[in-house]
């Protein structure tokens, strides 16, 4: 298998024999360990060096808990999904670690014959997520888009003196004539309208 074609991995963990078995585990699938920490502040930098598709943290580690660690992943997106190892009596923690951004969990001692259904099952989990951000974000996008507009119609009703409607058309004229986008000429005649009462 080429290696382009392979999921990189960074595990957490303070226990050494833990990351081995786990670094064993991946010889020879589809996934690839880049990077390793025993502790969860380096496991902050790997995720930034190495972007990884997936991160395997555990939750309670020295420096910085999984928790905490999963949170500062999250929010700068440095790995597209998250798995904890925990403990059974780690219930508390895993509530906490979903929240701050883990896609699910591993209990210890790990069952290797659930850590490839339970990766698949995140990474379906973060593409679903990420094509839900991206949807609201056009969402979002049309949505300030059409204010905009609606502003600068505002202002071209009240300038010219015209209905709604043709306000409407004297923007998707200007947009056609100067091969902009309407959102740009709204802009513009927004711009220009603040300009003119600065004055006064």
């Amino acid at each position: 298998m080429a290696i382009h074609q392979l999921k990189t991995v960074v595990i957490a963990d303070d226990d050494n024999q833990i990351r081995n078995s786990l670094k064993e585990f991946f010889k020879g699938t589809m996934y690839q360990v880049v990077a390793e920490a025993p502790n969860g502040l380096e496991i902050v930098e790997k995720c930034k060096e190495y972007t990884p598709d997936i991160a395997i943290i555990d939750i309670q580690m020295p420096i910085m808990d999984g928790i905490k660690v999963t949170e500062i992943i999250s929010q700068e997106k440095t790995a597209k999904c998250i798995i904890m190892l925990t403990s059974f009596d780690d219930k508390e923690y895993i509530d906490r670690a979903i929240m701050a951004g883990a896609s699910g969990y591993l209990t210890k001692p790990v069952e290797f014959g659930l850590i490839i259904p339970t990766i698949e099952v995140c990474l379906a989990k973060s593409k679903d997520c990420y094509l839900l951000n991206k949807d609201i974000q056009k969402m979002k996008k049309r949505r300030d888009t059409r204010d905009v507009i609606d502003k600068a119609k505002l202002v071209v009703m009240e300038n010219k003196n015209v209905s709604e409607d043709k306000a409407y058309e004297i923007i998707r004229e200007l947009s056609r004539r100067k091969q902009i986008s309407m959102e740009h000429v709204a802009h513009y005649l927004l711009v220009g309208q603040r300009r003119s009462n600065e004055r006064y």
